[in-house]
């Protein structure tokens, strides 16, 4: 997975406070992004019917 920060955007939390930081890329990479890795999982899981 692209390491945000560097190899894709995403925001660095304070566990300490509310501070939360935006993280552009350093440099673009082929990896896939946390949330296109869940979508694919996702996909991947039976649909669950409504009950």
């Amino acid at each position: 997975m692209s390491t945000p920060g560097i190899g894709s955007a995403g925001h660095i939390f304070r566990t300490d406070g509310t501070v939360l930081m935006p993280l552009h890329a350093a440099r673009p990479d082929a990896l896939p992004t946390v949330a296109a890795v869940m979508q694919g999982l996702l996909a991947q899981l039976p649909a669950r019917r409504a009950a």
